[in-house]
């Protein structure tokens, strides 16, 4: 069974994914591990994407959808934002002291860790993002 849920680009929504994620977790009886990952990989890109892709705010569509299989979940992510590969991002480099204490970059570093098999594209207006945890 695949769950879909639709998103606007406003800060207040990244809640409202939380409380669909639980739902879907219990639903699909994910494993914890997996649970975990998928919740913090999708909580960074949705910010970001709310963050960066709609930069003035105003309209636009936040759409996630989520396929359980064999201890995995499939997750596609599309949004008509500002187009970003956050597979191209540069590395953030490791820290050697506070003098080089920055903001930015450890959301991307997170979703690579946690998820294996993504891609992205830009087609039609729209990022796809589609990767697995677990």
């Amino acid at each position: 069974m695949a769950y879909s849920l639709g998103l606007s680009p406003s800060p207040g929504e990244v809640a409202r994914l939380n409380d669909w994620l639980a739902d879907v977790f219990a639903d699909a009886a994910a494993s914890p591990s997996s649970a975990e990952a998928l919740r913090l990989c999708l909580n960074e890109l949705v910010a970001n994407v709310i963050e960066h892709g709609y930069p003035d705010g105003g309209e636009g569509r936040i759409s996630i959808a989520i396929e359980p299989s064999d201890n995995a979940l499939a997750v596609e992510v599309i949004d008509d934002g500002i187009a970003f590969d956050p597979l191209a991002a540069p590395e953030v480099q490791p820290m050697n002291g506070l003098q080089d204490v920055r903001i930015g970059g450890f959301g991307i570093k997170l979703f690579r860790e946690a998820s294996h098999s993504a891609r992205y594209e830009r087609s039609g207006g729209m990022n796809r993002l589609s990767f697995v945890c677990g």
